[in-house]
């Protein structure tokens, strides 16, 4: 029998590839995300029946679509702003080194993490309502290598 799962201490990681293409060793941790988002490539199909088909229509396979930028949710404070412009800064070092950023969703109990490249975006305001939470959502905007893989745990520095 399976043992469920909860979301309660889902960590959310980042590293900069130190060679271009490969995983990184090494992961940092953002704390205080509130969300993630579904990572789930849509797989696009093609069409390729023939007009000769009198029953089956066929298909090949098509590109893979995340839908766009992926929207992660914080609550704003003093230290996370800091925490993104420091990941900013590693990011535009980073991509004039012609290496990427990964991302690693960490789930607990699990033997593997879900890692995806991923380009960041600059931070902007979240807006804000009376009597609600300061939150903020910032967007990563996946690059490629989307799956599970054995898990790096957060390293620090």
């Amino acid at each position: 029998m399976a043992i469920e799962l909860s979301t309660a201490g889902i960590q959310l990681l980042y590293g900069v590839e130190a060679t271009a293409g490969t995983k990184p060793a090494a992961f940092k941790r953002i704390k205080g995300a509130k969300s993630l988002p579904e990572v789930n490539p849509e797989p696009e199909t093609m069409e390729t029946t023939p007009l000769d088909a009198t029953e089956w229509k066929t298909y090949i396979d098509g590109l893979k679509d995340t839908g766009g930028a992926l929207q992660i949710t914080f609550n704003q404070s003093e230290e996370f702003m800091t925490t993104w412009d420091a990941l900013m800064t590693e990011y535009a070092t980073a991509k004039a080194a012609g290496e990427q950023l990964w991302w690693e969703f960490l789930v607990p109990g699990l033997t593997k993490a879900f890692f995806f490249r991923g380009n960041p975006a600059d931070q902007g305001f979240g807006g804000a309502e009376p009597g609600n939470v300061f939150e903020t959502s910032v967007y990563v905007t996946p690059t490629g290598n989307i799956g599970w893989d054995t898990k790096v745990e957060e390293t620090q520095g």
